[in-house]
């Protein structure tokens, strides 16, 4: 792995065959009666937001809940 590009608290990982993002300096799930907003989150989220796929098959996601729970699931941090 290359050294990290840091963009904010948002870091872009190169690996062997794509990219990884890394927001935040840890996994978190967030906590709003403690002000933890996950803003990295939310900021990796709206620059990822025009890549997604919005409509059509979305196969590997089916767990979620279909494809209408899986977009709202994937929209969440678009904000």
């Amino acid at each position: 792995m290359l050294d990290p590009l840091t963009t904010g608290d948002v870091r872009i990982h190169h690996l062997e065959h794509g990219l990884m993002l890394q927001a935040g300096p840890e996994p978190s799930f967030g906590d709003v009666n403690r002000g933890e907003t996950l803003d990295a989150y939310h900021a990796a989220g709206r620059a990822l937001c025009p890549l997604r796929v919005k409509t059509g098959d979305i196969e590997l996601w089916d767990g979620i809940g279909g494809e209408e729970n899986t977009q709202e699931w994937l929209a969440r941090f678009d904000t």
